[in-house]
């Protein structure tokens, strides 16, 4: 990327920098790229996965009891995938996502309801 500075008398100064940006929420796991945001939720949560396989997978909301409060079922495509997760229903607390793959867990992340 490069930076150009202009001052009051139109004088310029340039440079190049490297910029690394890091999501809080993102994973890699076993080949597949795993973004949750928003973190502290409200209202949504997503789920982003860029998947190396086509694969059925069960998505887990947990409270910190471990009770299930929530449960999906998703068809990952290899490639792009975005699940939208409703959390109007949660009350404000700690969470976990968790996403298995019949008896193997692929993905799980802290989350903190608002």
């Amino acid at each position: 990327m490069t930076l150009t500075i202009v001052d009051g008398n139109g004088c310029t100064a340039s440079t190049s920098i490297q910029v690394q940006l890091q999501a809080v929420g993102m994973f890699e796991i076993a080949g597949d790229v795993w973004l949750v945001y928003p973190n502290p939720i409200e209202e949504v949560i997503f789920l982003e996965v860029e998947a190396n396989i086509h694969r059925p997978v069960e998505i887990s909301i947990l409270d910190l009891t471990g009770k299930v409060v929530q449960f999906q079922k998703h068809q990952l495509v290899r490639g792009a995938n975005s699940v939208m997760l409703s959390a109007l229903d949660l009350s404000p607390g700690i969470y976990f996502i968790r996403v298995m793959e019949g008896d193997q867990m692929l993905f799980t992340e802290k989350l903190i309801k608002r």
